[in-house]
């Protein structure tokens, strides 16, 4: 062998060793990284309880005889008639109907389509009721999901109350999207949203943005890229909300509920981009299985569709519904309200005399996937947690007055120093108790 073959010979060893080197640096720093990505979007602080002796714990069921039905359904969701979006009614109402989901709230764009006789007709397709909606941009304030509305711009140049003006008092429905985009341009900048009937608490695709430009943007794309395949993508899309309850979206809901009725509800603002094998990409289904809302009725929604449609829209404005993220198939059971000897139940979306010896009672879903954590918040500020088992009954002596509402967190697994996996699954909307006067 030459002196330079041999020379070149360890060069290449060192090279190669150098390479090795580099690879396993790389592989450490990115087992690290998904490391501190995983830990950092489950671990939570352990919080703080209510003192065991200040809960009732009750095997009943829930004093909810009025309104026994319940009809699940997703808002906000955009269909072939959005310029950037594929799907016909067809194939977004078959979605539905494998997700469990009873109706969908469409929320497309403007366009050609919206100057047609009809557009705007609700109709059964299959088991799932679609009612056509609009996104439409309210100059200088953001956007709104509207339908029951008699007119149809891409843009309302108007006031707001004007908007409203027009909304059919039976039919129609208004609710604020993307709340806290961090599209500026989306982003809703009006402080005070009149008589618009809902606040968009829960947005997929406003969250889905926000982890684009935080640090642990690759751990939630291999999240997704690992749940498609593997039929967990729902569960990857859900573990975007790395804030909990407590998203720039839902503390403005509690300010601004404060001063007004508004109805809390959850939003998809799900668009599949383009076809892959003939069929919607990214698919309805899965989508369809994270954000739901679930509308308590005073009966079953009518077959007939524009019946249908009022059932909903005055449900909507009225507060009966609670939001579920994740786990929509579990949540039977599920109820809040607040009883006592003289005064009638208050449901959420009601307001009523705060009683005096009268309870806040949370009924725990009977097939919740384990033990969970309740979260009660008064006046938009955390008033403490109690622990619950499934399908059991939980009674807090009410403190006081107060905008009332709580939330269902799964309790996750208790680690030192904290909980991994402690995350919200249902929020319901407020019960509002007044001081006798």
């Amino acid at each position: 062998m030459t002196a330079s073959a041999s020379t070149t010979r360890v060069r290449e060893g060192v090279v190669k060793r150098w390479l090795r080197r580099i690879g396993r640096g790389l592989l450490l720093v990115l087992v690290a990284y998904f490391a501190a990505g995983y830990l950092s979007a489950r671990w939570s602080p352990d919080p703080d309880r209510l003192p065991d002796s200040s809960v009732e714990r009750l095997r009943r069921a829930a004093v909810d005889d009025q309104r026994p039905y319940v009809a699940r359904g997703a808002l906000s969701v955009h269909s072939g008639r959005s310029h950037d979006a594929v799907g016909t009614f067809a194939e977004v109402a078959g979605a539905a109907e494998s997700a469990g989901l009873d109706f969908v709230v469409l929320g497309d764009h403007g366009g050609d389509w919206a100057a047609g006789a009809d557009v705007m007709a609700p109709r059964w397709r299959g088991d799932v009721l679609l009612v056509p909606g609009l996104e439409m941009v309210v100059a200088n304030r953001g956007r709104v999901l509207v339908f029951g509305v008699d007119t149809l711009p891409s843009v309302w140049e108007g006031s707001l109350d004007e908007l409203m003006a027009r909304v059919h008092p039976d039919d129609g429905f208004v609710s604020i999207v993307h709340p806290r985009s961090p599209k500026q341009r989306e982003s809703w900048k009006d402080s005070d949203p009149g008589t618009v009937h809902a606040w968009e608490s829960f947005d997929v695709s406003e969250m889905a943005r926000s982890r684009l430009e935080d640090t642990w943007v690759l751990y939630h794309v291999a999240g997704l890229l690992f749940g498609a395949p593997t039929g967990r993508l729902d569960e990857a899309v859900v573990g975007f909300w790395r804030e909990r309850s407590e998203t720039p979206a839902i503390l403005a809901y509690d300010s601004i509920r404060a001063t007004t009725g508004i109805t809390l509800t959850g939003g998809l603002n799900h668009h599949s981009k383009a076809r892959l094998g003939g069929a919607p990409f990214p698919g309805f289904t899965p989508f369809f299985r994270t954000v739901v809302n679930h509308i308590r009725l005073a009966e079953p929604l009518s077959f007939d569709p524009g019946v249908a449609r009022r059932q909903l829209a005055t449900a909507l404005r009225t507060g009966k519904v609670f939001v579920s993220l994740g786990h929509s198939d579990r949540v039977h059971g599920f109820r809040f309200w607040v009883e006592s000897e003289d005064e009638p139940v208050l449901l959420p979306g009601e307001t009523g005399p705060s009683p005096d010896g009268g309870s806040i009672m949370v009924r725990i879903p009977d097939r919740a996937p384990g033990d969970v954590l309740v979260r009660l918040v008064r006046d938009g500020r955390e008033a403490g947690w109690v622990a619950a088992e499934p399908a059991e009954t939980i009674a807090i002596a009410v403190p006081g007055p107060g905008i009332w509402r709580v939330e269902v967190h799964h309790a996750g697994t208790r680690v030192p120093g904290g909980r991994l996996g402690l995350r919200p699954w249902i929020l319901s909307n407020p019960i509002a108790l007044v001081a006798a006067s």
